[in-house]
Formats: structure tokens, sequence, C-alpha cells
């Protein structure tokens, strides 16, 4: 990933976004913010294609933003 991809990630993607909709879940923009690159990274990269594969989705989201709790 070159660092003009790594800025991008100071902003929610649209397809995070996508995933965060199929999941059935919002986060605010400063969730995303206080996560690391590497769970931003993560979720970007995540499969969300199946019912399995979304409910892991947001299963991990429930783990990394609190505030979903």
């Amino acid at each position: 990933m070159t660092s003009g991809e790594e800025e991008d990630l100071s902003w929610i993607p649209q397809g995070v976004r996508t995933k965060l909709d199929r999941a059935g879940v919002r986060i605010h923009l400063a969730d995303w913010q206080r996560l690391s690159l590497g769970d931003r990274r993560e979720l970007v990269e995540f499969r969300c294609e199946t019912a399995e594969e979304v409910a892991a989705f947001r299963e991990r989201l429930v783990e990394l933003v609190p505030s979903l709790q």
C-alpha cells in the first residue's frame, strides 16, 4: 500500500461502507479514525459476501469498536 492509499484510509472507504450496510452496522468517522491502520486494512480486506462472512465481519467490528457493544 502506498502512502497515498494509507491517507485514503483516514476516511471510510466505499467498500467498507458497503460491508457496514450488509452487516446492518453504522460507525462514526471518529470510531473509524481511532482504529489502527492495521485494523482499517483488515476491514478493507475482509470478505463480506456470504451470510457467514457478514456475521464474522459484524463480530470483528464489535471487537474493534467498543461503542458497538
